[in-house]
This record gives C-alpha cells, structure tokens and sequence, in this order.
C-alpha cells in the first residue's frame, strides 16, 4: 500500500504558510506463518514565503518510525532538551514477526526489527544538526487482545549521535510498531 498526503497551509498574520508532502508506504509477505514486513516514508516541508517553519509544523523522528529512540529523540535541536525538527525526513523499518502462540484468535508474535531514519534541512540555525542516517535494531512482543493489539518494544540505537535522545522501551496500545 502506498499513500500520499499533502496538507497546504495559507501564509496568514500568525502563520508563514507552508506545503507539506509525506510519502508512506508498506508492504507485507506471509511465509508459513511468518510475516515479514517493510515500511517507509519520505517528507519535505517548504515555506510559502521563504521564512523559518514553525517548529510544531517541522518533521520528527523516533518512537515509533526509529524505535530506540525518543519520540523528539532525532533531528535538529538547539539544547538536548529544545527540538527544532526538520524540513526532510526519511524512515524505513523491516519487521519480522513470528508466532509465539498456536491461538489464532488472540495471536502472540515474537518480532525482531531493524530500523532506518534521518530528519534535516531548516532554516533556522541550530546546534546541532545533521543529514547522518540514524539506525536501531531490537525485539519486540505483539499481542492481538480481545480488546485490541498490545505491543512491547525493545530498541537499541547502533548509529547515532550524542545529543539524539534513546529510549530502549515502547509500549503501544490499538496501533502496532
């Protein structure tokens, strides 16, 4: 499955106006009960009158798109606790999820992934900010509940930076890695 999404914002008395474009796609492969899956997605940002983006408007990248890594955890910042975000961004993640369990209604996976991103370009000057590829790998459990899917996540970074922000643990409720 492959999907676009283009949001337009107007230049307006509080606002710089901006065009935003996110490119996502997915595909899935069944082999014998094990599913192997590839994600990714691809972004840019731009203003509408060559100004700064406001922050809030800008791409991040982590938690779920770079497990191993704080939500905010990668991309341009001006302290370790100030993030900016980027204009660009770029993911990809590789699942492989076997079954644990021999319920086919509440199924159990094992999962081990291998993720791959990166968030740059702004306007605004930064301390610290590069276009280097960030990579993590880890394990995971996922759990297909009566009352919804339930997911644990262990990631560990193998290529960052010093200033990026790790976080070993995700927990997910309705919506999977």
């Amino acid at each position: 499955m492959l999907s676009f999404a283009n949001f337009l914002e107007t230049p307006s008395s509080s606002n710089n106006g901006f065009v935003k474009n996110v490119i996502t796609g997915e595909k899935y492969y069944t082999i014998n009960k094990n599913i192997f899956s590839v994600q990714g997605k691809v972004g840019n940002i731009f203003s509408l009158n060559d100004s700064a983006i406001l922050s809030d408007n800008k791409f991040s990248l982590g938690g779920k798109w770079l497990r191993g890594f704080d939500s905010y955890g990668v991309g341009p910042r001006d302290s370790r606790n100030s993030y900016v975000g980027g204009n660009n961004v770029m993911a990809l993640k590789l699942d492989l999820s076997r079954p644990i369990t021999l319920n086919d209604q509440n199924p159990i996976y094992f999962n081990l992934f291998n993720d791959y991103g990166s968030v740059w370009g702004n306007k605004n000057k930064v301390t610290s900010s590069d276009q280097d590829l960030r990579i993590s790998y880890g394990f995971g459990i996922n759990y297909f509940s009566p009352i919804g899917p339930i997911g644990f996540s262990w990631g560990f970074p193998l290529v960052d930076k010093d200033y990026d922000i790790k976080r070993m643990f995700l927990f997910s409720i309705g919506n999977l890695n």
